[in-house]
């Protein structure tokens, strides 16, 4: 790299650094009793999300149906988008890896419930999704019982989706009260998935309970 021979920009990893980052997560989620789903968008690496998966990692987590289909060429197995899938090209995209992966992703509003149910019914496939849990003046999620409770609905009466848990982003509260609105925010999240999973709405057993991004994965854990 330093003769010139390597075209700039590069990264340059340092392998002891890299490894000591990846024990470190895993060695943090192992001992929190959670599983690790590292998000993979930033690096789109496929030999590192191979080095997260040997380490212990549940699965990998990726943002676009391109990302995804990246990590299943690569081997991945198991995928969470955390991101709606919307639109008929990427849909598309995501059908045709079904049957190579364990494939998760978001919803937030009842039409885009509808749109994928007609779209994976006419494929005869079933979709594994997580309810979007949001907040007041967020960017996504279902901000409110009555919404959450209609998207809960939508897809327990659809015929190709499958209610596999729920998951939240807790990233954009900031501020010096930030930690007490987050912790409450979390409160709510665990109380609803609690009731829906003592109702029987979810059909993946166990269902999951996602979210954190970087900055708040301890009290996420928690």
């Amino acid at each position: 790299m330093l003769n010139g021979d390597i075209s700039f920009p590069s990264a340059v990893l340092y392998r002891s650094r890299l490894d000591n980052n990846i024990e470190w997560m895993q060695k943090f989620a192992n001992k929190a009793g959670v599983s690790l789903a590292p998000h993979g968008k930033a690096i789109m690496i496929p030999a590192l999300f191979h080095q997260q998966i040997i380490a212990g990692a549940w699965g990998m987590t990726l943002a676009t149906s391109h990302q995804v289909a990246v990590a299943a060429s690569a081997g991945i197995k198991r995928i969470l988008m955390a991101n709606q899938l919307v639109g008929y090209a990427n849909m598309t995209i995501i059908s045709e890896l079904l049957d190579s992966i364990e494939y998760f992703c978001l919803v937030d509003n009842v039409d885009n419930v509808r749109q994928l149910d007609d779209f994976f019914t006419r494929k005869g496939q079933q979709l594994n999704v997580l309810i979007e849990y949001g907040m007041t003046g967020g960017r996504c999620g279902c901000r409110s019982q009555e919404a959450l409770i209609a998207v809960r609905d939508a897809i327990k009466s659809s015929t190709s989706l499958k209610l596999a848990g729920i998951e939240v982003y807790e990233g954009l509260i900031h501020g010096a009260d930030a930690e007490a609105k987050i912790t409450t925010l979390l409160n709510e999240v665990v109380d609803t998935f609690k009731a829906f999973d003592n109702e029987g709405f979810f059909d993946r057993k166990p269902a999951l309970l996602t979210g954190a991004g970087s900055e708040w994965y301890d009290i996420v854990a928690d």
